[in-house]
């Protein structure tokens, strides 16, 4: 099903928005770069961090238990900030804001991840970690699908 992105930008809400280009450039640019240069580190480090575990002694089934427990945990908190991120329209944008109050959360997750040594603590930092990283995955890959479709 296509989405209509010409009615979009011009209902009400949203009008303000579309008609400020260079809000809207802004906008694109720092996703597009934030998204592309974080996402080579993020991917790395999240491919590392079994690793991490491994070395500070847990098995398969407690690294994997970090891992899914990681995703189920965040998941709820990923479809709501996600579904926030679709209807709240702020001065930076609809996407910007998500994606900039995840990043603390991220580099914290990365920091502090090397210093844990038990599964509940791999755990929590997996946790602090994995979730906004997977919001920000989920959020600019809205501008991809904008920017594939207004091609056409």
């Amino acid at each position: 099903m296509a989405v209509d992105h010409e009615a979009m930008e011009n209902t009400p809400k949203l009008k303000g928005y579309y008609d400020n280009k260079n809000l809207v450039y802004k906008n694109a640019f720092w996703l597009i770069v934030g998204g592309g240069a974080a996402g080579f580190g993020l991917n790395a480090a999240q491919g590392l961090m079994p690793l991490h575990m491994d070395g500070v002694g847990m098995n398969a089934k407690q690294i994997s238990l970090v891992m899914s427990m990681a995703g189920w945990i965040g998941m709820p908190l990923i479809l709501y900030l996600s579904y926030l991120s679709d209807h709240w329209q702020w001065k930076m944008g609809r996407r910007l804001p998500f994606l900039m109050i995840s990043l603390p959360f991220i580099t914290i997750g990365m920091f502090f991840f090397p210093y844990m040594q038990t599964v509940l603590s791999c755990l929590l930092m997996y946790t602090i970690y994995s979730a906004p990283n997977s919001l920000s995955s989920c959020i600019t890959t809205f501008l991809k699908n904008i920017a594939e479709n207004s091609s056409d």
